[in-house]
């Protein structure tokens, strides 16, 4: 299970008719339990296999700041910055983990200080995107996010430098139904590989239907994503 409570405050600043800008801040409070059981078979081995299960209970607490800016040049261009900052006072983890393979089974626990191990809640990230409206019933959007690099004692926590780059176009047909179509990437952030990791880089496109009024909102979606990359297995 996966709990959170947040507390935050935000302001925004109109500097003129045509520039604003807006700033968030969360407080907030993480719990988290996970298990993870794999199991692998060996086709060109005989009789090897390895099952691991991991059980893990993590809390944490932290702040996450937001800065962004909106720039209107005209009213069917809209152009925007955003940066996301979050640092973290508390994180930590009891794990239990067992490893079992055709010569036996190993059994460990361990509680962990993650910010010690480089744990970072949240990536920092600044994001430009852009919107255009080409008439009052057709709408496209773009945004570029840039995650920097971010070194770790601990492989699980490194990351490596990326760009993700989504794009979008909705469509009212009426006043009640718009149709939505879309094509993002989700590129790996792992910077090192290690046993049971996905180093996945993915892509994939959306499309939605909806029917609006001024009470309420109701929507069906597809989202089909593919990648290629590697999988962590111990040999």
């Amino acid at each position: 299970g996966d709990w959170s409570s947040d507390v935050c405050s935000s302001d925004l600043f109109e500097l003129d008719e045509s520039l604003s800008i807006g700033t968030s801040l969360f407080v907030s409070r993480r719990t988290r339990d996970f298990i993870d059981n794999q199991r692998v078979f060996y086709s060109n081995l005989t009789n090897q296999w390895e099952w691991t299960n991991l059980y893990s209970e993590e809390a944490s607490w932290g702040t996450l700041g937001i800065l962004g800016v909106q720039y209107m040049p005209d009213r069917k261009l809209s152009l925007g910055l955003t940066v996301k900052h979050a640092v973290d006072f508390l994180a930590q983890a009891e794990q239990q983990h067992i490893t079992a393979t055709q010569n036996g089974t190993e059994y460990s626990t361990g509680t962990f200080n993650l910010l010690d191990l480089g744990y970072k809640s949240v990536p920092t990230s600044v994001t430009a995107g852009a919107a255009y409206f080409f008439s009052p019933y057709l709408l496209w959007s773009s945004d570029l996010t840039w995650y920097p690099e971010h070194n770790a004692n601990n492989i699980q926590f490194k990351r490596k430098q990326i760009m993700n780059f989504a794009t979008s176009m909705e469509y009212y047909m009426s006043l009640n139904f718009p149709i939505r179509f879309g094509f993002y990437t989700n590129n790996s952030t792992l910077s090192q590989i290690y046993h049971g990791a996905y180093d996945v880089d993915m892509m994939g496109v959306t499309f939605a239907l909806g029917y609006e009024t001024e009470f309420s909102t109701l929507s069906f979606g597809v989202d089909y994503s593919w990648g290629n990359g590697k999988i962590g297995i111990n040999d």
